[in-house]
């Protein structure tokens, strides 16, 4: 199982390197064929002579963005909400944990008091297994409180 998994990530990272070197060598070719590291050193020498324009322009398309997303959010239509709605539709969900929180409680329950029985069935198994001198009786009741504490302790391993 770890062999195979081992290869399914030697597989995965030699495609991601495969993608990897393909997409460098298409970024590269659509770079050259645009011209754009010739053009990023033109602006870039066109705005270390003109620093104050520069300036203005980045400062004036912050300004127009911010403006833009303002008027958009404001003149997109909201739909209506019905607050009090959505909280009735809580409710069936809050129902719903409260029933499984019920249930956890009554197994707690079950559980303290199943380990309670098997608490008493263990001192009285003591109590018989140390009478020195036993009768058919006494030896039947030890076998058959050992069965029910067996059982016991199975329910309790199951949960």
């Amino acid at each position: 199982m770890k062999k195979k998994m081992k290869r399914a990530k030697e597989a995965k990272a030699r495609w991601e390197q495969e993608v990897k070197g393909k997409m460098e060598v298409f970024v590269r070719k659509l770079s050259h064929q645009w011209k754009l590291q010739e053009r990023i050193d033109a602006a870039n020498a066109w705005a270390t002579k003109h620093p104050k324009r520069t300036v203005t322009m980045t400062i004036s398309a912050l300004v127009c963005s911010l403006g833009l997303g303002i008027v958009v959010s404001l003149y997109t239509p909201q739909p209506n909400r019905d607050i009090v709605g959505e909280i009735e539709n809580v409710q069936p969900m809050f129902a719903g944990l409260q029933s499984i929180q019920n249930g956890k409680n009554v197994q707690v329950r079950e559980i303290g008091q199943l380990t309670l029985r098997g608490q008493r069935l263990k001192w009285e198994l003591d109590s018989l297994v140390h009478i020195p001198v036993k009768t058919h009786q006494d030896s039947m009741l030890i076998v058959s409180k050992y069965r029910q504490l067996e059982m016991i302790v199975a329910n309790l391993k199951h949960q």
